[in-house]
């Protein structure tokens, strides 16, 4: 498991700023109880193990300043003048936000006119925005750590229908920190746990344009 984790921080994250957590729930009582808050499906409670996806929007000042720390080793290296306008001006004017959408506002405003002119990004200009960016850096560590498991021998199913906010109290984390999915990790029972796995064709999900 500890390989398998290491295996998904290695995943593709915006600006390398990895805003999420995973929580490997080892201790039997804890394990119980989350598996109540995935409303007691099998894929929790009959897994081998469990961890929970912590989307984390309000780390990213912080990761950044770790970020910045790591690629400077502690500042005695010299970088760029392109990478640290990036950290230190572009990434903290498009992830902050103020209580009152200031920030928000802004953005709305700068995107709006300079997409009247080239291709530009639009987001995030609400709180929403940088909502799915947090859940997506998620995900993305989320699957990197069940083609791990795959690697290693092993099965897992992210869970999503579950109670995120008794997860969240679980773990005592504070409001902003999202649940993006639980991900039961163990070994598969060859019939599966309600039927063999199928998908849809591949020209209904698939379109060449």
């Amino acid at each position: 498991m500890r390989d398998c984790l290491r295996d998904a921080t290695l995943a593709p994250s915006s600006s390398n700023l990895q805003p999420y957590e995973l929580y490997w729930v080892r201790d039997s009582t804890t394990r119980q109880r989350l598996a109540e808050a995935c409303l007691g499906q099998p894929a929790a409670t009959t897994a081998g193990e469990l961890v929970v996806v912590m989307a984390r929007r309000d780390q990213w000042k912080t990761n950044l300043d770790k970020v910045w720390d790591l690629m400077t080793q502690g500042g005695r290296i010299s970088l760029p003048e392109p990478l640290d306008d990036y950290y230190h001006k572009i990434t903290p004017r498009v992830r902050h936000t103020d209580a009152l959408g200031f920030d928000n506002l802004m953005r709305r405003v700068l995107f709006w006119f300079r997409g009247r002119r080239a291709p530009t990004v639009r987001s995030p200009v609400n709180t929403g925005d940088h909502r799915v960016w947090a859940h997506t850096q998620s995900s993305l560590v989320a699957m990197t750590l069940m083609l791990s498991l795959t690697a290693h021998g092993y099965d897992s199913c992210p869970i999503g229908g579950l109670d995120k906010l008794r997860i969240r109290r679980l773990l005592g984390l504070p409001e902003q920190a999202e649940v993006t999915m639980v991900i039961g990790a163990g070994t598969r029972r060859p019939e599966g746990l309600y039927s063999q796995r199928i998908r849809l064709p591949y020209g209904d999900l698939i379109k060449e344009v």
